[in-house]
């Protein structure tokens, strides 16, 4: 036996994100309330997408954050062991300075 349930959906087109083209949302309830539609329900759909746009760009901005603390470490490395190795030629030099 088929069962056939409509369901009542918003599309919301005009998004103010360079991540999102298109939501769409399914409303509870039964058909014919039109007047849910009316009071609010687009408001609201578009208040879930910017907070959703928000929570997006705060982890993007903290990948972000991540990425360049990494590369500062990456930076240090290279720093450190030249450094290095500058210090043990100097102690070598010396070295060899008081041996002679």
């Amino acid at each position: 036996m088929l069962t056939k349930n409509s369901r009542r959906v918003i599309i919301i087109d005009k998004v103010k994100s360079d991540m999102i083209e298109q939501a769409i949302f399914i409303l509870k309830g039964s058909e014919g309330d039109d007047a849910l539609v009316e009071c609010g329900i687009v408001a609201e759909a578009q208040g879930i997408i910017e907070n959703y746009i928000r929570k997006m760009n705060k982890i993007r901005a903290g990948e972000r954050a991540a990425r360049l603390r990494a590369e500062k470490k990456k930076s240090f490395i290279p720093y450190l062991v030249i450094t290095s190795a500058a210090m043990m030629l100097f102690a070598l030099a010396i070295y060899a300075v008081g041996i002679m």
